[in-house]
């Protein structure tokens, strides 16, 4: 469509007479028949997860019930609902660290988006000084660091961070440059210095570029978190600064993140997939070698002190159901809980008015193939933030709904 961005990598997104067209933002309105519409709403941006690499807006099909369809939300918390599409792997964040490829196009395209709502959502009824955005995982990475932005000052008045925030150790990407020529290699672009690079990439075929790079998932050389390659970068203008630096940019936002209290789990089971399968153990060597992997940067008195602490419930003869667990809460402490709660920190330290609230979700995983203690998984919340429970009021022969709705085990 007309305004559609350009999907060449380094196309800036940036508002060089680019404008985010509507057929890039899906909204749900509280609008019932035969009564006057509703004005002055509240409004809430879904930005969607997915690595940085995969999704879209509507989320996931099930049987026709799309994942992150808001009428749920909007109407029975009486908002409109607005969720958004950006650029995702190589396409929205290949960098080369520098001018020739800056990156960070995928968050300056949920900028575009963020400001189109703004301007524009009075006329579908919502009111554009009461904009919350919220996402998960990746998604709610790209809303902390919307936050921190100084690119957003005013857009919006509330920030929701599911499962992920800017301190992240896999949120932003340190070495952008080697990341680039593997994928200039695998097209056939010159890597011998930048500017060739960029400018091949860019009259290389998308397709091309976009299939370039992909997620191993396999005999990993490390944890699955030190693999993510194509994330947000510092590219000293959308991010100027690391973003534990640029908190007082949110100062004004009130901002709500918190965790499900297994968000690790289904790393864990990637790292060690033994922890899954009850017939095979897991060993103390095991347990401390990804460790080591996780703390890498720490060194062997790094690795050696976090497996002190998390052995301490172990015993003498620890069974492997405490064993595995040690395995998901380590995951889950590292990837998400420690720096959510760092992030919370900040953003209260440097808040003037803005409010600072903290969650952890438990609801257990309704996961048929998981072991019993398996708690809340990664993205486990989704379902219960878009009302899926709700469906089985309106659809009780649908199979989805009926996995839903039926008792736990």
């Amino acid at each position: 469509p007309a305004g559609t961005p350009s999907t060449s990598p380094g196309s800036s997104g940036d508002g060089d007479g680019w404008e985010a067209p509507s057929s890039y933002v899906v909204a749900h309105a509280a609008l019932l028949p035969h009564l006057p519409v509703s004005t002055n709403l509240p409004v809430m941006v879904w930005i969607y997860g997915g690595a940085f690499l995969v999704g879209g807006s509507q989320g996931a099909n099930f049987l026709n019930n799309y994942l992150y369809d808001g009428e749920e939300i909007a109407v029975r918390g009486n908002v409109i609902v607005v969720t958004i599409n950006y650029r995702l792997g190589p396409l929205g964040f290949l960098s080369t660290g520098d001018a020739n490829l800056p990156g960070n196009y995928g968050l300056k395209d949920q900028h575009m988006a963020i400001a189109w709502v703004k301007r524009n959502i009075k006329v579908f009824g919502g009111d554009p000084e009461n904009i919350t955005i919220f996402g998960e995982s990746a998604g709610a990475v790209s809303v902390s660091l919307q936050t921190l932005t100084p690119k957003n000052k005013g857009l919006f008045k509330r920030a929701i961070s599911q499962s992920g925030v800017g301190l992240c150790s896999w949120a932003i990407q340190k070495d952008p440059l080697a990341w680039a020529k593997k994928i200039a290699q695998n097209v056939g672009c010159p890597t011998d210095n930048t500017t060739t690079l960029a400018n091949c990439l860019r009259i290389s075929d998308p397709k091309a570029v976009t299939l370039a790079y992909h997620l191993e998932l396999i005999n990993l050389p490390s944890p699955l978190v030190h693999t993510l390659a194509l994330t947000p970068v510092i590219d000293g203008d959308f991010l100027p600064d690391m973003p534990e630096k640029l908190f007082a940019n949110a100062a004004d936002i009130d901002y709500i993140a918190g965790i499900n209290n297994m968000d690790g789990h289904i790393f864990a089971g990637i790292d060690l997939p033994a922890i899954n399968r009850p017939l095979v153990k897991i060993t103390a060597d095991e347990v401390y070698n990804l460790l080591k992997g996780l703390t890498v940067d720490r060194g062997e008195r790094g690795a050696n002190a976090t497996y002190n602490i998390y052995t301490q419930v172990w015993g003498e003869k620890p069974d492997q159901e405490t064993m595995k667990k040690t395995v998901v809460d380590v995951i889950t402490d590292y990837i998400f809980l420690v720096p959510t709660q760092w992030a919370l920190n900040l953003h209260l330290q440097n808040a003037r008015n803005a409010k600072t609230y903290s969650y952890l979700f438990s609801q257990p995983s309704r996961m048929p193939i998981y072991p019993s203690w398996v708690g809340a998984d990664h993205a486990d919340d989704l379902q219960y933030v878009f009302g899926k429970p709700f469906d089985c009021l309106k659809c009780h022969d649908c199979l989805l709904d009926q996995l839903l709705c039926s008792p736990g085990p």
